[in-house]
């Protein structure tokens, strides 16, 4: 950036003092390490969410988890931890904490009412770490708690699983797509999974075949079991 601005007064040369300026700031320095909070905690989020052979399940948990650690950052305590370290890491790299500058609103907007003033720069940058948090929260919150959709696709994964462990029955929901889905037939087709497996179990000889159905408590496990190749591990 310094380059750049002393090549010249061209609009990049502009631009770049302007950037500089930017980053500069101990705003800029705190936003960047709160964007780095959040996302240090959805990310995991989001490789799960990307995974091609995640369930349903596993990403309900890890948006709960996703949730729990932000509900946890949100308190006076955590704050104070990490304003003070963003404060101790800035040292001379930014300017000291300041408030923004005061912005009366337009008239077309103004109702008569002056606008709320923060005490304190610290007080400023806590209502923005609040109002971050709480943001990601509620939008993970809408996207994963729906009235349908997750509800539908955990209640259907959940069908799968119980047929594993030779519990089954469709969910009272999946009749409300009795026009896209061949209800008799899934049925069929279910209840053909718990026999599959015991049969598979049966051939091989393998012991506590019914500990070993009860063990499976995630549809990728119950996939890993059809798809073992149990003829190399009787010759083994």
């Amino acid at each position: 950036m310094d380059e750049i601005q002393a090549s010249g007064r061209d609009d990049c040369a502009l631009k770049a003092v302007g950037y500089l300026q930017s980053l500069e700031k101990f705003s800029t320095f705190f936003g960047l390490h709160l964007a780095y909070l959040i996302f240090s905690a959805t990310e995991q989020l989001s490789l799960t969410l990307q995974s091609k052979n995640t369930t349903i399940q596993e990403v309900v948990m890890s948006s709960e988890l996703a949730v729990a650690f932000l509900e946890k950052q949100r308190s006076q305590s955590a704050f104070e931890l990490f304003y003070d370290r963003v404060l101790k890491e800035s040292g001379d790299l930014t300017s000291e904490p300041a408030l923004p500058r005061y912005r009366r609103k337009p008239q077309r907007y103004d109702d008569g009412s002056e606008a709320y003033r923060f005490e304190d720069a610290k007080s400023f940058h806590k209502q923005q770490y609040y109002e971050a948090l709480e943001t990601i929260k509620g939008e993970i919150n809408s996207r994963f708690k729906q009235e349908r959709g997750m509800p539908i696709a955990a209640a259907l994964e959940k069908s799968l699983l119980d047929a594993f462990k030779g519990n089954f029955e469709l969910p009272d929901v999946i009749f409300s797509y009795s026009k896209d889905l061949n209800i008799s037939r899934l049925k069929v087709q279910i209840q053909m999974v718990i026999k599959s497996v015991t049969s598979l179990l049966k051939t091989f000889n393998l012991e506590n075949s019914t500990q070993v159905i009860k063990s499976v408590t995630s549809l990728r496990t119950g996939c890993d079991l059809m798809n073992y190749d149990w003829k190399f591990q009787d010759n083994v």
